[in-house]
């Protein structure tokens, strides 16, 4: 993640890097037990898949990045000062965790693609079959 915009949200959110790293990995199993109707086993076999981790990676960083340019643009925090401002952090730690949650990646349709998921079939049949 562009390291710019990992700093304005750690300073925005009072969030430490293993906050972070705790909430990505939390919200992915939350996330693939939703879509997978609680199926533990899948759940289990996708979180050892290195496409899928490339691929919420890679949804998170984007969700990062609008969730910056909300707050620089939207909300008027251009000033650097206000990014660290106390009275406006648990704003912007409450709209962080709720614009990366289950319920909102599942409302903004956020699915992995029918490919993504045909190469976790295939990884998951080299791991068994390897």
């Amino acid at each position: 993640m562009e390291t710019k915009t990992l700093e304005l949200i750690k300073k925005a959110t009072s969030l430490t890097d293993e906050d972070l790293l705790d909430m990505k990995l939390d919200t992915a199993k939350k996330y693939l037990e939703v879509i997978t109707c609680f199926d533990m086993q899948a759940v289990e076999t996708i979180q050892q898949c290195p496409l899928f981790w490339n691929w919420w990676l890679q949804q998170w960083t984007m969700r990062d990045q609008e969730f910056v340019q909300i707050l620089t643009h939207k909300c008027g925090w251009s000033n650097a000062n206000a990014w660290t401002q106390a009275k406006v952090q648990p704003d912007a730690l409450f709209m962080y965790q709720t614009d990366h949650s289950v319920e909102f990646l599942l409302a903004d349709n956020i699915r992995p693609h029918k490919i993504l998921f045909n190469e976790i079939l295939k990884y998951k049949k080299e791991v068994c079959n390897g």
